[in-house]
């Protein structure tokens, strides 16, 4: 059985998720810059080294992108307006509404600037992805049911 459809499996994503925790570092050679071609092929490497182990999620660094093509990919983007993710982020780091929106729209920068620079993508689509979750009106379990129902190839039941 698929790792996806584990109770336990599904538990820790969600905290995972919930937390960020989720994520790959690259260690950086401290002497020079490396260019954008270089940082791709290592966060390509460091995908292909987690993409033996099978049933595994990815996300951060765009990884969607680099897995494009790949048979037994879900590539899934889970979003929200920017009210909502600012009133998410306000209450789980207990700061501002101000100092949340400030946060939503660098990491919006930063996200379009680096699928810009590591990707080519002007504007990010839904269509560059398999499953796009709107976060405004879901649940964490009922988002992550969604992304796990389409993982596990089942049809989603809300």
């Amino acid at each position: 059985s698929s790792a996806a459809s584990d109770p336990a499996f599904r538990q820790s994503l969600d905290a995972q998720v919930t937390a960020g925790l989720i994520g790959v570092a690259l260690p950086m050679d401290s002497g020079s810059r490396q260019s954008s071609e270089e940082l791709r092929g290592k966060i390509r490497s460091a995908i292909d080294e987690y993409m033996v182990y099978g049933d595994v999620v990815l996300f951060q660094h765009a990884a969607s992108h680099s897995l494009a093509g790949r048979e037994g990919v879900v590539r899934v983007l889970v979003t929200g307006s920017r009210e909502a993710r600012t009133a998410r982020l306000a209450a789980s780091r207990l700061i501002s509404q101000k100092e949340a929106a400030k946060l939503v729209d660098t990491g919006d920068a930063n996200r379009a600037d680096y699928l810009k620079r590591f990707y080519q993508i002007e504007h990010e689509s839904p269509s560059h992805y398999d499953l796009v979750v709107d976060t405004d009106d879901l649940t964490v379990d009922q988002a992550s049911q969604m992304i796990v129902s389409a993982a596990a190839k089942d049809p989603v039941q809300l």
